[in-house]
């Protein structure tokens, strides 16, 4: 069995990187259980397509303290075990090592080397077939990473932060409401939650908000997304539509996109 990839980095960022991927804040409750990451020479991506959100992160090799490919391939990993093994380390720095049969490029098995211990999981979850997985981006962004569900950019754009959003997701649970409002009226992020005892009004933190109004409601999916993410995204709003949740960083590109609730 033949290396593929190396890849190394603290556990904690490696551990946030499955997190983000699955939506999963905490290890005992995945969102998504499994997770595909295409591995090529030029980055790391993760294409999740069932279900809303629909996932799509994609981490450049700076994002890594080293990342090494010496054939490109697929692998599918279990989020909990996954997480789960990076935490029960106490290594400042492990490497992980994903091979296989030289003849296949889907990888069979996966090891964490840390200083003193190592963990080989063999075989992996192989029941996707890669033949059937789309590894390009979502259908509903363009060439140019837009989000254009229906052929044209989103008209409606809110630059915020992670923090507010999953307050916004905290305060439809308290006032215990059907979903969570995403609001734009008068130019200003809104706050609108309702429930049937309690309402909640007021004005959300956002750098920019551009473009008609939008009252869109989406689910709890949306409090999965924001309790993985720290710092700045931006919404991308179909108004009575889909939604785009993008960050952009250096080294790593997020996207989620959320189906309105009827």
């Amino acid at each position: 069995m033949a290396e593929f990839v190396r890849l190394a980095g603290a556990p904690d960022r490696l551990a946030n990187l499955v997190g983000e991927t699955t939506l999963t804040p905490d290890a005992t409750d995945p969102y998504y259980e499994r997770v595909l990451f295409a591995l090529r020479e030029d980055a790391l991506t993760a294409p999740a397509r069932s279900g809303s959100p629909a996932v799509y992160t994609s981490y450049r090799p700076d994002h890594f303290d080293s990342y090494a490919v010496d054939r490109p391939s697929y692998v599918v990993l279990g989020a909990v075990p996954t997480l789960q093994w990076l935490d029960w380390l106490d290594d400042d720095r492990v490497e992980v090592v994903f091979g296989g049969d030289p003849g296949r490029q889907l990888i069979e098995w996966a090891e964490i080397r840390g200083r003193d211990h190592r963990m080989r999981a063999e075989p992996l979850p192989t029941d996707v077939a890669v033949e059937s997985v789309d590894l390009g981006m979502p259908a509903a962004f363009d060439d140019d990473g837009r989000f254009a569900p229906d052929g044209a950019p989103a008209p409606t754009r809110v630059e915020t932060d992670a923090a507010t959003l999953e307050r916004l997701v905290t305060a439809a649970e308290i006032v215990d409401s059907e979903g969570v409002p995403v609001v734009v009226e008068d130019g200003q992020f809104r706050l609108a939650v309702s429930g049937e005892v309690v309402a909640g009004t007021g004005t959300l933190s956002a750098r920019t908000v551009e473009g008609p109004d939008c009252r869109n409601w989406y689910g709890p999916e949306l409090g999965a997304l924001t309790r993985t993410l720290g710092g700045p995204v931006r919404l991308e709003i179909v108004p009575d539509g889909p939604m785009a949740v993008v960050q952009e960083t250096e080294s790593a590109t997020r996207r989620y996109v959320l189906d309105e609730r009827v």
